[in-house]
């Protein structure tokens, strides 16, 4: 036997658990049949009987032992976890139709002078129950093979009584029993129709069941996810003296790898990041995490930021699939001389308002996103000083790609644009009127890729 390969292994396991009540049952009245025929033939030994009778009941007997391996091979399918091959399928309903077959040709052979009882018994009944027991199968040419079989199993026992029982040449060729033949075989058309009719239905209700068991399992990884992300941002961000933040994130799905982060150094600085993980969905929360934890333990490591990026690109390449990668901008702020290191991959630009120069200072990528090349070059990191009321606006593509329902791209023009007018205003409302302008300029447009953006501002006295 061969392992499942099935596209719908619930059905294919309720199918043998069916074999497997059905076959016991054929081999007990099989068995009892066996004894009972094997009883008359050793209690009738002072009649004379021809060889055939004992041949008829050797033949029953094979039947009982077959259906006995065939029984024992369907409970270790089910244990193992294993499918049966079309051909023992096949096999099994011609074993089934043997079952009949040998009980008639003994009555025959127990009764020469009477065949019309013997064609006439009720192992004819017993065609008929094995073709109605073949639609558990659900499995349409199986039933009309069984009908196939019991209606050859009873043409040969009729025609074996015509050749070779003297009365029967001249008395049993009738339509009757031609009449029987049909109606067994047009048995298997009918039970195969059924079993296919209610084989839909048990797919239908199956696939009803799977759909709602993967419903259910997508619904627990979106929650996972979205408790996941949660944590992501669900910090507040630290009060720096001197300066003012505030942060906002919006995903295009459910879930999504835009982030940001802040963490304190050992010598007292402050860690900024503001990331993009490539992908939506679970997959990307999951980067996210990966990144935000690396990025704590590898950017506060050591004072040297473009050293520590390409250490966190080799642990974020060797963890992260193959078709992810970070975008991010990262630095470290030093707030008592009011400046801040920053490197910008793969992102950007960073971008700085000048409050007395009433001007934007563009700083653009330094290197690819994090996690892409095995051995990237970043330029070394970006100095920032602050004057007062300067903002440092870290924002990802995504926001700044934004489109509406035409196509349009929301641009850096527009959000600088927002910028000077509520420069004056504290970083919340920078914030606030960027998100505001993103989400009018949209509408109901979808969007393909998730918003992030981090306001830091230099606080005027």
């Amino acid at each position: 036997m061969r392992q499942f390969a099935m596209e719908d292994p619930l059905s294919e396991v309720a199918k043998l658990r069916n074999e497997r009540l059905r076959s016991g049952v054929v081999l007990v009245i099989f068995a009892l049949v066996f004894v009972v025929c094997a009883a008359n033939s050793f209690a009738s030994l002072g009649i004379r009987h021809g060889g055939g009778l004992w041949l008829c009941l050797a033949l029953l007997g094979v039947v009982v032992a077959c259906q006995t391996i065939w029984f024992a091979y369907i409970r270790r399918a089910i244990a193992a976890n294993l499918a049966i091959p079309a051909a023992a399928w096949n096999g099994a309903m011609l074993l089934d139709s043997l079952g009949p077959t040998s009980l008639l040709f003994w009555q025959l052979e127990s009764n020469p002078d009477m065949p019309e009882n013997a064609l006439a018994s009720p192992a004819l009944l017993a065609f008929l129950l094995l073709i109605s027991a073949s639609m558990l199968h659900l499995n349409p040419a199986l039933c009309r093979l069984a009908g196939v079989a019991a209606s050859a199993g009873y043409a040969s026992a009729w025609l074996y009584a015509v050749a070779t029982k003297p009365l029967a040449q001249t008395t049993y060729v009738r339509p009757a029993y031609l009449l029987c033949v049909l109606l067994l075989l047009a048995g298997g058309q009918v039970a195969g129709w059924v079993a296919a009719q209610i084989g839909k239905r048990v797919a239908a209700v199956a696939s009803g069941v799977q759909a709602q068991i993967a419903r259910a399992q997508a619904e627990n990884e979106v929650a996972l996810a979205q408790s996941l992300q949660q944590s992501l941002t669900s910090e507040a961000l630290p009060e720096v003296e001197g300066f003012d933040m505030a942060a906002w994130t919006r995903s295009a799905s459910v879930t999504g790898g835009d982030y940001f982060d802040w963490y304190s150094t050992d010598d007292g600085r402050l860690g900024l990041t503001v990331a993009d993980v490539a992908g939506h969905g679970v997959g990307s929360v999951i980067g996210a995490a990966l990144c935000r934890a690396f990025s704590r333990a590898i950017l506060n490591d050591g004072p040297d930021l473009r050293c520590a990026v390409v250490r966190l690109n080799r642990f974020l390449l060797e963890t992260l699939p193959a078709e992810q990668y970070v975008r991010m901008m990262t630095g470290i702020l030093d707030a008592e001389d009011g400046s801040m290191e920053m490197i910008v991959a793969g992102h950007g630009p960073l971008m700085v308002y000048l409050s007395a120069e009433k001007r934007f200072r563009i700083y653009d990528s330094q290197g690819p996103p994090v996690g892409l090349l095995a051995k990237p070059n970043y330029g070394l990191p970006h100095r920032v000083r602050f004057g007062p009321g300067d903002v440092a606006v870290l924002i990802t593509d995504g926001l700044i790609g934004c489109t509406n329902s035409e196509g349009e791209e929301l641009g850096q023009e527009r959000v600088k644009h927002t910028i000077r007018i509520h420069a004056q205003g504290s970083a919340a409302s920078i914030v606030s009127a960027i998100s505001e302008a993103a989400l009018q300029f949209t509408g109901s447009a979808p969007q393909s890729d998730d918003l992030a953006v981090l306001i830091l501002k230099r606080s005027v006295a």
